[in-house]
């Protein structure tokens, strides 16, 4: 005999649970680093707003813990050129 193995992904009421949790923390980090839990738009806040964005627009709302291996190192790319426009040097 079989056993039957379903697997139950979040509902989507989860997945923006998670998104607001996982915003939260961004916030805290910010406040701790800034001083300001959102803080202004530049070249210096260039890090949050990216992070922010990437998990507002990412596979977290769609498929919040598995991605296939192409969109990630994509994904990954796409974060490697910003950290280095947003070097030491500024933008």
């Amino acid at each position: 005999m079989k056993s039957k193995r379903t697997s139950r992904g979040l509902t989507q009421r989860g997945r923006l649970a998670v998104l607001a949790v996982s915003l939260a923390l961004l916030a805290m980090v910010s406040a701790v680093v800034d001083g300001d839990p959102v803080p202004r738009p530049g070249s210096e806040s260039l890090w949050f707003y990216s992070a922010a964005f990437t998990l507002m627009l990412s596979d977290l709302v769609l498929e919040p813990w598995y991605t296939r291996p192409a969109d990630a190192f994509a994904n990954a790319t796409a974060v490697l050129l910003a950290s280095f426009a947003a070097g030491s040097s500024g933008l």
